[in-house]
């Protein structure tokens, strides 16, 4: 009987590996992002969620500018938990982070989440203190999935 569930349950992976689907105990990858805050409608200026991007320049990947900060991010259904993994700079004392207009990610960040393509919707979102040393946001999300048959 053992045998034979073993065999089923490795005919079962060998058909989902077939197929590409993602088996529900799979947990979603987790990225490094560098998070720019400020106003995308200011030039960047006073606060909010300017723009994402991820670095792959060995030169200057991992230390940010003076309005960023890296944070891990994964994507979990329509949400994305962001954890930053330095300061907030600007910050002061705002307890909510504005996102001003939806946002699409790069395909390469949107890639590295496992999606074709991620927005993070417009919104002010409540920072999480607890989330992580310095913290971290939950932000709302609209994802594409990758095509059947393509690659992640």
């Amino acid at each position: 009987m053992k045998k034979k569930c073993l065999q089923m349950g490795a005919a079962l992976l060998i058909v989902m590996a077939l197929l590409q689907v993602t088996p529900v105990w799979a947990k979603p990858p987790v990225i490094t992002i560098t998070i720019e805050f400020g106003n995308p409608d200011n030039k960047c200026d006073g606060w909010g969620l300017c723009r994402i991007t991820i670095d792959v320049n060995l030169k200057t990947a991992g230390r940010p500018g003076p309005k960023e900060v890296t944070a891990s991010a994964l994507v979990e259904g329509d949400h994305m938990m962001v954890t930053f993994q330095g300061p907030v700079p600007a910050r002061g004392k705002e307890t909510m982070l504005p996102v001003v207009r939806d946002m699409a990610l790069s395909p390469e960040i949107s890639k590295g989440l496992g999606f074709k393509s991620v927005v993070i919707l417009k919104g002010h979102y409540s920072i999480n203190e607890k989330a992580g040393k310095f913290g971290g946001v939950t932000l709302n999300v609209k994802t594409e999935k990758e095509a059947a048959g393509t690659t992640r």
